[in-house]
């Protein structure tokens, strides 16, 4: 009924990549942003490829926990690592 803008999915409690996919793919069917939570050194790849995906949720104690993978940000924007795979 077009009550949602935008919707905040866990990829560690929906299961996994195929089911996220599934979320984001009826978000951006409804118009309806997504902005996924937790695990940003996985998130910042779903948000570079998925149009749906429009913020993600960056931690900077992170980047200790995950050097390889952790994102830059610049101009606003976050910018995935350029090494192979999720860097965890």
């Amino acid at each position: 009924d077009g009550l949602a803008r935008i919707i905040r999915p866990d990829l560690s409690k929906l299961g996994g990549l195929t089911p996220f996919l599934k979320v984001a793919a009826a978000a951006e069917a409804y118009g309806i942003s997504v902005a996924p939570v937790r695990m940003p050194e996985i998130c910042v790849h779903l948000g570079a490829g998925l149009p749906a995906v429009t913020l993600i949720d960056r931690v900077s104690w992170a980047n200790d926990l995950f050097p390889k993978s952790a994102a830059t940000v610049a101009d606003g924007k976050l910018i995935p690592p350029t090494g192979i795979g999720f860097g965890l």
